[in-house]
């Protein structure tokens, strides 16, 4: 099915409350030749009964209902079958998701096959943001810097980005 096409790039933008991870990965994705853009949290709407929606820090007011849990898993699977999908065609795909801490590394562990290039966007002005942070992969405050200005930038820097799931 791919020819001789190599296999595309897994790029993963994530964020914090407060800065925007999806329209970054959109514009990152513009910038290359071959890509889609896979918003996670969009592939919510697709359950249209029964749905139960995590907040952006789930365990804020204590333990995640096993439901919300289960459809947050179920979302970052369909949404990772698809970037593999296009990938295998030769396309970059662009992953985004507002995640952080321990739901990041399981988002991290479904993602096969590795590597992925991941782009953290913070606030780094939050005193908070410093303490809580991941040092894995490429951390960039995205403000007050237009999203194209971001995906430029990222272009530039996504080896720095790269782990290994």
């Amino acid at each position: 099915m791919t020819g001789d096409r190599p296999l595309g790039r897994l790029v993963l933008v994530t964020g914090a409350s407060g800065v925007d991870p999806h329209e970054v990965a959109r514009a990152l994705a513009l910038r290359f030749d071959r890509a889609v853009h896979v918003d996670l949290e969009a592939l919510q709407q697709l359950v249209v009964t029964g749905s139960v929606v995590m907040t952006d820090d789930p365990m804020a007011s204590g333990p995640p209902p096993p439901d919300g849990v289960e459809q947050l898993f179920l979302r970052w699977l369909a949404g990772i079958a698809v970037a593999e999908t296009y990938q295998r065609g030769g396309f970059d795909a662009v992953l985004s998701e507002r995640v952080a801490g321990d739901l990041l590394d399981d988002l991290l562990d479904f993602v096969d096959p590795s590597p992925v290039h991941l782009v953290v966007l913070r606030d780094v002005a939050d005193p908070t943001a410093e303490a809580d942070a991941d040092r894995r992969g490429l951390h960039l405050d995205p403000r007050p810097i237009p999203p194209d200005q971001v995906a430029a930038t990222l272009v530039d820097r996504l080896d720095e980005a790269l782990v290994r799931s």
